[in-house]
């Protein structure tokens, strides 16, 4: 601001800044608009606009109130550089079908987050979940359901929701005899038989 009152006080002599001064001051920044002292002195009591004061005093007083120093602004101070999209989970369960209603799946939900927390019921619309997916979602099916927050790589943060299906492949009937051989033994061990 100083530098505009200057920069006014001067249009007499100097007809470039008499053109930079009629442009409208809503135009678009450019990198090399933005500059900042070396240091500046501010009373205690005004604001900084987020730059962080020195503990240490300035000899020359600026008002009544004691002067602080205050460091330079830098010129990406409000940059965000981030690698790419984030999603930060703040909950998630694992559900298992229960059945399936005409546009509705019931199902008992295991709480991940928190595994202290007892079993939830709760009805979830087909509408939520991908086409493919549809057709495996029966009885026994399995999918996990996760909520939380989608941090872009701009800064935006968006709360998500997430249903993913997970596939078990199917068992042949040689399979499923030899797991049940396994579990009538471990269960005759059990029970002393």
């Amino acid at each position: 601001m100083n530098l505009l009152l200057i920069e006014r006080s001067s249009l007499e002599t100097n007809s470039h800044v008499r053109e930079s001064i009629s442009e409208p001051e809503t135009k678009r920044l450019r990198k090399g608009d933005w500059w900042f002292l070396e240091s500046s002195t501010l009373p205690e009591n005004a604001s900084t606009n987020g730059a962080e004061p020195d503990t240490e005093k300035s000899t020359t007083p600026h008002s009544e109130a004691a002067p602080k120093t205050v460091r330079p602004v830098s010129k990406d101070v409000g940059i965000v550089t981030l690698d790419g999209d984030r999603k930060v989970l703040l909950q998630q369960w694992e559900c298992v079908v229960l059945e399936r209603q005409h546009d509705v799946v019931c199902c008992d939900l295991y709480d991940l987050t928190d595994e202290s927390n007892p079993v939830e019921y709760a009805e979830v619309l087909l509408s939520e979940f991908n086409t493919w997916d549809l057709p495996l979602l029966v009885e026994g099916a399995v999918f996990y359901w996760s909520l939380g927050h989608l941090r872009r790589q701009t800064g935006q943060v968006k709360r998500f929701t997430e249903f993913r299906l997970r596939r078990m492949p199917k068992l042949g009937q040689a399979k499923r005899n030899e797991i049940t051989r396994k579990v009538k033994n471990l269960s005759g061990l059990l029970l002393g038989q």
